[in-house]
């Protein structure tokens, strides 16, 4: 419940807990009534006003309170775009009345117009919002927004195991009922003292309007907060994840859902290989080099990664940790940019990879074939939309040929510096940055000459960034052994409902067959 729900109705039962303190009865034999009497109609005027005034902003409005916390990592880029749709499908609350709110048909005709626009947007234009997914799918769907929804309920909704689902309906028509009641105890009590027939009409005027208000408001969270559910595990219905039913998600994915504190973690059951590391670039772009300055000595490679004829791999341990990661070394290409072949032993690299370096010539300033082959991973990925392209980090190597070329004295604080191989570094950052824009996670500038003493930026500024990137792409490679699983346990799968069927079917047939004759016969 929001802050300003709570005051206003903390301030609307005030004076109801101070004539109960005290006692109606008491208070009018003992002729105090009149010194504490003022407290009903000054507080309900204070309230009234304060409902006026204090509006609900955009940011604390139902619809934005409800709003997805936290992106899961495992999400597509057209997962995220999807957010926008159950966003606008949430803005309809304001179109909605309080009867609406409280009417079962009505979630459910909201559910299945999200779920048709969602439909749209995920490609699966059927003539029904769910004729393009199987069974399994829609009911883990319903499930796990459910699910949410119930212990969202629990944790936030004062009552909401105490009151009935006909006590629930009877909120909407609270003003159609209580007015009567209202009108009522207050002519009883007026005849004890004349001056409760000025407080009634002062409660009419301002209660009422603060009551209607707050008790849609309640209405309207709760709604936008099932939206929110709904919307959310269509998502992950339509990007296919629930193929295998809502106890392997949540297995996989653990409670990172719309409803779910989003810092609580996983329950990964899928053991994910050890951290992988592509670097991709144009030859003699520096690749053998720095692989070289990040095993910190000549290495030969450990063997060919499968499927493929010239991607290298190489063991490689994290300073400082004793965890262990392999570089794949894919073939450069040209100026002129990577042939098919290239490409594809690329697409095998990166598909096996958590976090990518594409490695620059930091004084070639030809970006074109690097540009372009981003664009074909990312059209790659974008024909595999259940999968997601592991964050690229551009590695701006040969810093030490930038100008002027014979002042390097390293290490450079190539952030904030201000001498002229500063502004060089920083230039060169910036210019990649503006060329690749989003398709880049980050840019570091590095020096990996053979040379040692002339190193720089690989220990203090590439492996952090590499660090930092790794979470993402443990997202991106739990998503592809996540679908590789549920693929590899559709055969398994299918055998055993079969079986299963069968020996129903079987247990049946020869109940219907024998069992009765068996009972006439005792």
């Amino acid at each position: 419940m929001k802050f300003r729900q709570l005051v206003i109705i903390a301030l609307l039962v005030l004076p109801v807990f101070v004539y109960l303190a005290f006692g109606i009865y008491a208070l009018w034999e003992t002729g105090w009534l009149i010194w504490i009497g003022w407290t009903l109609p000054v507080i309900w005027i204070a309230t009234w006003g304060l409902s006026r005034v204090w509006k609900d902003t955009p940011s604390s409005s139902p619809a934005a309170a409800a709003s997805p916390i936290e992106v899961p990592g495992h999400w597509t880029q057209q997962d995220e775009a999807g957010l926008k749709i159950v966003a606008r499908h949430q803005e309809l609350v304001s179109e909605v009345t309080a009867e609406d709110l409280i009417d079962p048909h009505h979630y459910l005709n909201a559910a299945l117009s999200l779920a048709g626009d969602l439909a749209k947007h995920f490609n699966r234009s059927q003539e029904h919002p769910v004729d393009g997914v199987t069974a399994t799918e829609a009911l883990a769907a319903m499930r796990l927004a459910l699910d949410d929804t119930e212990r969202w309920v629990i944790a936030n909704v004062p009552g909401s195991q105490l009151v009935t689902i006909g006590q629930w309906k009877m909120l909407a028509r609270a003003s159609k009922w209580v007015e009567p009641a209202t009108k009522a105890g207050w002519l009883a009590s007026s005849i004890f003292n004349p001056v409760n027939a000025v407080n009634y009409f002062i409660s009419k005027a301002t209660l009422g309007p603060v009551i209607s208000d707050v008790q849609r408001e309640l209405l309207a969270t709760v709604f936008v907060r099932y939206i929110r559910q709904v919307g959310f595990y269509l998502i992950e219905m339509y990007s296919g994840r629930l193929k295998g039913g809502a106890d392997v998600y949540r297995n996989t994915f653990g409670r990172k859902s719309a409803a779910a504190d989003p810092t609580e973690g996983s329950h990964q059951e899928l053991e994910l290989k050890s951290l992988q590391i592509a670097l991709l670039g144009q030859v003699k772009a520096g690749k053998s080099s720095l692989i070289n300055a990040l095993l910190e000595q000549q290495q030969a490679t450990t063997d060919v990664l499968p499927q493929t004829r010239s991607v290298s791999r190489y063991s490689w341990t994290l300073p400082g940790t004793e965890e262990q990661l392999t570089l794949l070394d894919t073939p450069g290409y040209a100026e002129a940019g990577a042939t098919s072949a290239q490409v594809s032993e690329i697409e095998t690299a990166v598909a096996e990879a958590d976090v990518v370096l594409l490695v620059l010539a930091a004084n070639s300033p030809a970006r074109s074939a690097d540009v372009e082959l981003l664009k074909q991973l990312q059209a790659h990925y974008a024909g595999r939309q259940h999968l997601k392209l592991p964050p690229v980090i551009g590695v701006l190597t040969h810093i030490d040929l930038l100008s002027p070329v014979r002042e390097w004295n390293p290490p450079y604080d190539w952030r904030s510096g201000q001498s002229p191989k500063v502004e060089s570094i920083r230039g060169a950052v910036g210019y990649a940055q503006e060329v690749f824009g989003n398709a880049v996670a980050d840019v570091v500038p590095v020096c990996t000459s053979d040379d040692t003493s002339r190193r720089t930026g690989v220990m203090n500024d590439l492996v952090p960034a590499i660090i930092s990137q790794v979470e993402a792409g443990q997202s991106a490679a739990l998503l592809k052994a996540y679908h590789d699983r549920l693929n590899s346990d559709r055969l398994k799968t299918f055998l055993g409902q079969l079986t299963s069927a069968s020996g129903s079917m079987l247990r049946w047939w020869v109940e219907e067959r024998f069992l009765p004759s068996i009972n006439k016969g005792k």
